[in-house]
């Protein structure tokens, strides 16, 4: 059924007030970068409150997309009303920096601020 609906094109009338649906899934690959990082305590003390950064962080996903197409025909309208709902269920995989420093590791005699990458 899959390869007929993607390999031929056909057309479905509907009268007024009649609604057809479809289901659909689809793999799912893709890159993703998150440039902003939120931090809810502050990790500069001349900024109140929570603060943002930029970094750079790469990471891979992969999922599965399921769904419904419903096209509806109503009485006062020309054309067809289109709606989608879709769910989504991912797996995320990247790399990331942290900045290690007196903000958010344990006091020692001597603190060192160093970058260390992380895997998400």
């Amino acid at each position: 059924m899959k390869v007929f609906l993607s390999t031929n094109q056909f057309w479905i009338f509907l009268n007024e007030n009649e609604n057809l649906s479809f289901f659909a899934d689809s793999f799912q690959l893709g890159a993703m970068t998150l440039p902003l990082k939120v931090y809810l305590n502050k990790r500069d003390d001349n900024v109140g409150g929570g603060m943002a950064e930029g970094n750079i962080n790469v990471g891979i996903y992969t999922g599965y997309k399921f769904g419904w197409k419903k096209y509806v025909k109503l009485k006062n309208e020309k054309d067809y009303r289109i709606y989608n709902v879709a769910f989504s269920s991912n797996v995320i995989v990247g790399l990331g920096k942290v900045t290690i420093d007196d903000k958010n590791s344990v006091q020692h005699l001597q603190t060192w601020k160093v970058d260390v990458p992380i895997f998400n």
